[in-house]
């Protein structure tokens, strides 16, 4: 038998806490910059900030496509979260002899 089946909520709360470490990283990158300069150097301004950033954007980007990851999945877990495995439903210990296996 397999244990510890994950549930919709599992996934949904994962999904949401990456989209809410997505916005406090954007945050803190835009907050630390005054953008009441003159036009000309707001410019500059950007494109340093963007330049300088590079990595933590990167991650924003990831952490969006993992969060949306984990939506799609708990959706699957809607219908069964035995769908997320990837063993073929052969592998899977069913016969009463064989002992309990986890999820992950």
């Amino acid at each position: 038998m397999i244990k510890n089946l994950p549930t919709s909520e599992n996934f949904k709360l994962l999904a949401r806490e990456c989209l809410i470490q997505t916005i406090n990283n954007l945050y803190q990158i835009i907050e630390g910059y005054n953008f009441s300069k003159k036009e000309g150097v707001i410019e500059f301004a950007e494109s340093e900030i963007w330049n300088y950033h590079k990595g933590d954007l990167r991650t924003c980007l990831i952490l969006v496509h993992q969060g949306f990851e984990l939506y799609l999945k708990s959706k699957i877990c809607d219908e069964s979260p035995l769908l997320l495995l990837e063993t073929s439903k052969s592998d899977w210990p069913t016969n009463p002899n064989s002992a309990d296996k986890d999820f992950n």
